[in-house]
């Protein structure tokens, strides 16, 4: 007997079904970073696609469980310390993981400064960190540059001196 899917075919990934989730895990925070990341939640929702407010939503979630003081009141320096915890804690393997959770605070911080106050009955932008305060790392350097790249001259001479048959002529080649 096979199980019934829920799946619908206007959202084969479930964006639906994984939103409402992260949005469920909000209420188990502190106060002040559930609300503010309801209100994250409300504003990027009308702008940003499902799958992108997902991502969001639970990289701060995480920062915000590791966070000692709320996401509003913590300065770059402080957001930097915590991003460290999380890197050591996970043991992420690249700057890019690190960089996506920069990335998430700034965006927070980018859509709630902008909000309107009528519309959460508060001034983020009076709280939050200034543009630009939120750095992001450099990027993996694991980048193939044009000295990475080998001549034809050295492929050529790869070829010659390593290459006993056609089969390893064809890969190298």
């Amino acid at each position: 007997q096979q199980k019934a899917c829920n799946m619908s075919l206007d959202d084969p990934h479930n964006l639906d079904a994984q939103l409402e989730s992260q949005k469920s895990k909000l209420d188990g925070l502190v106060d002040d970073d559930a609300q503010l990341l309801w209100d994250f939640t409300a504003v990027a929702s009308k702008e940003m696609a499902v799958s992108t407010v997902i991502q969001y939503l639970s990289k701060l979630r995480s920062i915000s469980e590791m966070s000692d003081e709320p996401v509003e009141t913590l300065t770059p320096r402080q957001m930097d310390t915590v991003l460290s915890e999380l890197e050591e804690e996970r043991g992420w393997s690249s700057k890019g993981t690190r960089r996506n959770y920069e990335k998430a605070l700034r965006v927070l911080c980018r859509e709630l400064r902008n909000a309107r106050v009528e519309e959460f009955g508060r001034d983020y932008s009076s709280t939050l960190p200034p543009r630009g305060s939120i750095r992001l790392s450099d990027r993996d350097e694991k980048k193939i540059t044009p000295d990475d790249i080998l001549s034809r001259e050295q492929i050529e001479k790869l070829i010659q001196d390593c290459c006993r048959t056609s089969r390893d002529r064809a890969i190298v080649a």
